[in-house]
């Protein structure tokens, strides 16, 4: 999605130069053939704060402000405020460049699947006879779409969504903190429909996710997402939350299967580094398969997600024969 993504870039974003300042930047210094709309906007977001650090009250910015580096440093053509203005003023422009990559970005995720889109990739998978020996099934992701909620109403897998009853539509946090009965869709950077809630007073310390709308309001802070990826250990909630009950089902889990994840992450590296050799692990993705001693001995299934393989062989036709033997392995 995130490659795909940056096909479908309007004119006016493409032909920006700061875009294709951090495009450049980021081809030339991360040796990549190909930049997904998530590194440029990491990028961004890492350029916003450092040029925050001198635009803002801090010592650099007392500095700058007063002239003073001129006087230690004795000589140069140093003018502190021209480098506040000019730092403030890109900082405008990696704002409205980031805004109209994030609007961009609420408005084709939160597209819903079509029967014939999910038919040809999840729902095999959901409805997988194999699916039924597990006492529990946990779906976990990085996405931020709502394909992963389609599909598993569609599916009716056993499957918790994790939403509160109500009138007000609400991610119910207790289902993560709690001992589940039934396995969830855990979306460890978030998703595009939800935003932060107000609690009921000011000393409350629930934590309220509004979820339903996907639509871009122009202030992106305001929404519950990990974007664009995520580095580091999750400090603030719910994201502590799901990374806990990540951990905790990753160590019960008998068999676990990758479909296309990117191992990036740090944080989530560290967690798989707990697989060990328990359980059974495969790796569903056409491309090589990644260097990490949890994989090594991992089942690597080459064909494309979605593929139509072996038609006419009954309900789970869509599936990799070699996928659906190691279902029913035990």
């Amino acid at each position: 999605m995130a490659l795909d993504f940056r096909k479908r870039l309007p004119e006016d974003i493409i032909s920006n130069r700061l875009f294709q300042a951090v495009e450049s930047c980021v081809l030339r210094t991360q040796g990549l053939s190909q930049v997904d709309i998530e590194h440029i906007l990491w990028e961004l977001n890492a350029a916003r704060a450092a040029f925050a650090q001198v635009s803002s009250g801090t010592f650099a910015a007392e500095l700058l402000a007063t002239n003073q580096i001129r006087q230690i440093i004795g000589d140069g053509a140093v003018s502190g405020q021209s480098i506040i203005q000019v730092t403030s003023a890109i900082g405008h422009h990696i704002d409205a460049l980031a805004d109209k990559i994030n609007a961009l970005v609420y408005k084709l995720y939160s597209k819903t699947p079509s029967v014939e889109e999910l038919d040809r990739t999840w729902m095999p998978l959901l409805t997988a006879d194999g699916l039924q020996k597990f006492d529990k099934i946990d779906v976990v992701t990085t996405n931020y779409d709502m394909v992963l909620e389609t599909a598993i109403r569609k599916s009716k897998t056993n499957v918790s969504l994790g939403y509160a009853d109500g009138i007000f539509q609400e991610v119910d946090i207790n289902q993560w903190a709690g001992e589940s009965q039934r396995g969830l869709l855990t979306k460890l950077h978030g998703s595009v429909d939800w935003m932060r809630g107000e609690p009921e007073d000011d000393e409350s310390t629930d934590i309220i996710i509004r979820r339903g709308n996907p639509n871009f309001y122009g202030n992106h802070s305001d929404r519950l997402i990990l974007y664009p990826g995520f580095k580091g250990m999750a400090s603030r909630e719910p994201f502590n939350t799901f990374h806990t009950y990540f951990r905790k089902q990753i160590r019960a889990a008998t068999h676990i299967l990758f479909i296309g994840f990117a191992f990036r992450d740090e944080h989530i590296e560290t967690i798989l580094q707990e697989i060990g050799s328990n359980g059974q692990v495969a790796n569903w993705n056409p491309a090589d398969q990644p260097e990490r001693s949890y994989l090594k001995d991992a089942l690597h299934i080459k064909e494309p997600f979605g593929a139509q393989i072996n038609v006419g062989l009954g309900s789970n036709s869509n599936l990799p024969s070699k996928l659906v033997e190691w279902l029913h392995s035990e």
